[in-house]
């Protein structure tokens, strides 16, 4: 075996090491000792292969014992040990610049300096108080707030940065003698490009240093809808287009190649500090150093050893990195381009030449990408986009240019301000036309295809067996086996919905919508049903961006009732998206004359997509097998008596077997004495959800006594 395989072999067996260490399963001592039972066992199957089985052995002996260690490592992080809702006082040093009006919702990387946070080291990220003042990266803060951790959500562990987030009640800026050099280089950056790019900050923000924090959360959403999205964080074509650039210049110049070289990876390397070493970009960096050298020693570039390499250095340095959605997906991306090119070599002759080979490496080197990068995506955010190729390939040429007219437009402008303004207008067209060709992605039938959880898995399976099919050539030419490849991953993704398991009971699912309510139940039969739908605002909409996503990731292809307790902007906001996502049965809600734009809009869409629409009042029954839901409120006397949307909110009962659910929406405490007065001891419920989200106007003691749940909801 040459060496390049020897390289992949220990990519993978480091990979497969780091994996069982992070995942606590044994520690590095017992998978040493298993993995050297296993390379005996080679040795005595294959002696020939007793160097290469020892040595694999080792590697992934050494990564379990890595993983193990990394693990420990994140256990003992002050992240991992704040209870939650601890009151801490924080000292640290911004990661990205505050834009008031653009940053104020959104979470900041806050780096803690440990000699003043009391030994804590690593990064959180910080939501800052209202009102707080434009402040650069690298400014010194203390911050006093509250620690929220984020309850786990996949088996897998968590990097001690993502155990959870601080909310900053107050903050003080520090005047520090010492600042990171990195961080005060980035914030002259962030300086430069403001000044460049006056309306186009956050775009360019988001392509140049990879800081999305300052970017609106629907152009996000737009981006993502367009497949687009990666375009937004630095990857290896952000790399591979300044390492690109940079040789060019010192070509341009007449340096010699060696020196020329030097000067374009001390360069890229700058900038890897500059934007803070993401593992993608790091990556790309690596293959673009290793590819450099291969060009000044004169060797050839074997693409398989390149990209095991840049993992294995990668890996060592990061174990966390294995578990990074972006690392996984730059590695995957790689190697999909990497099997795209080869494969665009593979071609007849005629396809080989001129503007024919540019179109088809563009092609199917895209297409090899998307083929590894999907599945991942799938798993990951549960959705796939079948005109992400096409999106591309457009995209991806639109964003480079743009990249490269910024990347010069800041260049020159650090130097000469009135040429810099200039070059940055020009580059401002390509940056308006990108965005442009977004917006229209995004806007194309299907662009967004939710999967559910099985579908996804089933995604993963079928693409590695497609890959297994693309390998055999017994089935002919490569056209053929091609096709045969697609149809085993079709296959897999639509027997997915068979093999999912039937729900045991009846799942009620509360929500994260932030300030309102949604609840989704599936009943034991296999229907849906959605209580209220989370709130909408200018920049986030929780249907589209929380409901829908949880809906398609549970498997849910229909809704069969929604219900909509009052016509609030908290309840109904995100009601118009899961309409427009999904087959929808019935809507049913109090009918109160509502005039906000909200509900009108609401009902035209519910018109528009011809969904059946009906008031809910007092005594209304649904059965689904085994489930009964129940209106208890609002009767018709008290719709025409409420003087607010709350004092007409549906008050639900559910029923399933000896469980009972209450759902009393933003019911205020006159409601609930009219319910005792009339219902009792009838009111007893396992579960309740605290009215009006736990607020002193509802929930009360003689409701509370009457239904004396064993669990409270609180929204």
């Amino acid at each position: 075996m040459g060496r390049v395989p020897v390289v992949v072999g220990a990519a993978a067996a480091l990979a497969l090491g780091l994996a069982l260490g992070l995942a606590g399963v044994a520690d590095g001592a017992s998978w040493g000792g298993g993995a050297i039972g296993g390379a005996l066992a080679v040795v005595w199957l294959r002696p020939r292969r007793a160097a290469l089985g020892l040595f694999l052995a080792a590697v992934a002996a050494a990564g379990a014992a890595h993983g193990a260690a990394a693990r420990a490592a994140g256990e003992r992080a002050c992240m991992a040990r704040w209870p939650p809702e601890a009151r801490l006082a924080l000292v640290g040093w911004l990661e990205a610049g505050h834009h008031p009006g653009r940053t104020d919702r959104v979470r900041l990387p806050v780096r803690l300096d440990p000699q003043r946070s009391n030994g804590c080291r690593g990064r959180i990220w910080v939501r800052l108080p209202g009102g707080t003042p434009p402040l650069p990266a690298g400014t010194a803060v203390t911050v006093h707030g509250t620690w929220f951790a984020e309850p786990p959500t996949a088996p897998w562990p968590r990097p001690p940065e993502r155990r959870g987030w601080f909310r900053a009640d107050r903050l003080q800026a520090l005047a520090s003698p010492t600042r990171p050099v990195e961080l005060v280089a980035r914030a002259r950056a962030e300086a430069l490009l403001a000044r460049l790019f006056p309306q186009d900050f956050p775009l360019v923000d988001a392509l140049l240093l990879g800081r999305r924090e300052a970017l609106d959360p629907a152009v996000q959403a737009r981006y993502v809808a367009a497949g687009l999205v990666h375009l937004l964080a630095i990857s290896g074509s952000h790399v591979a287009l300044l390492a690109g650039g940079l040789l060019l210049l010192a070509a341009a110049v007449r340096l010699p190649r060696r020196l020329g070289a030097v000067a374009a990876l001390v360069v890229l390397g700058g900038y890897l500090a500059l934007i803070g070493a993401p593992a993608s970009a790091v990556r790309a960096g690596l293959m673009v150093a290793l590819g450099l050298l291969a060009w000044l020693r004169q060797r050839p570039v074997v693409g398989a050893g390149v990209v095991a390499t840049a993992a294995l250095c990668v890996l060592l340095a990061d174990p966390w990195a294995l578990l990074d959605v972006g690392a996984q997906l730059s590695f995957a991306g790689a190697i999909g381009l990497a099997m795209g090119t080869r494969a665009a070599r593979a071609l007849p002759e005629r396809w080989r030449r001129g503007w024919r080979r540019t179109a088809a490496v563009a092609v199917l080197g895209s297409a090899g990408a998307l083929l590894l990068t999907t599945p991942l995506v799938a798993l990951h955010f549960n959705r796939v986009n079948p005109w992400a190729l096409a999106a591309n390939l457009l995209g991806v040429p639109l964003a480079g240019g743009a990249l490269a007219g910024v990347a010069l437009a800041a260049a020159v402008g650090a130097i000469w301000p009135a040429a810099g303004a200039l070059l940055a207008d020009g580059a401002a067209v390509l940056l308006r036309l990108f965005d442009r060709w977004a917006a229209w992605a995004a806007t194309w039938p299907g662009a967004v295809g939710m999967l559910s959880r099985a579908e996804a898995v089933a995604l993963a399976v079928g693409t590695l067996l497609g890959l297994a099919v693309l390998r055999l050539r017994c089935l002919g030419r490569p056209l053929v086996r091609a096709g045969v490849a697609g149809g085993v991953i079709a296959g897999c993704v639509l027997l997915a919905p068979a093999l999912a398991p039937a729900p045991r009971g009846l799942e009620i699912h509360m929500l994260d919508v932030g300030q309102g309510d949604a609840y989704a139940l599936r009943t034991p039969s296999g229907h849906w049903i959605l209580v209220d739908a989370g709130p909408r605002a200018r920049s986030w909409d929780a249907g589209a961006a929380r409901v829908v996503p949880f809906l398609r990731r549970a498997g849910a292809s229909r809704l069969d009732l929604v219900l909509l307790t009052h016509a609030d902007a908290d309840h109904i906001g995100g009601a118009a998206a899961v309409v427009r996502a999904l087959p929808v049965g019935q809507v049913v809600e109090p009918a109160w004359p509502a005039l906000t734009p909200l509900y009108r809009a609401l009902l035209d869409t519910l018109t528009g997509r011809r969904v059946p629409w009906r008031p809910a009042r007092a005594g209304d029954r649904w059965a689904f097998g085994d489930v009964r839901v129940e209106v208890l409120w609002p009767t018709d006397s008290a719709v025409r008596a409420a003087r607010a949307a709350n004092d007409a909110s549906l008050v639900l009962r559910i029923r399933y077997g000896r469980g009972v659910v209450l759902l009393p929406g933003d019911a205020p405490q006159v409601v609930e004495e009219a319910l005792v007065a009339r219902y009792g001891s009838g009111l007893r419920a396992t579960v309740l959800a605290a009215g009006h989200h736990g607020s002193a106007t509802s929930t009360g003691d003689a409701w509370l006594d009457a239904v004396r749940p064993q669990l409270v909801l609180v929204s």
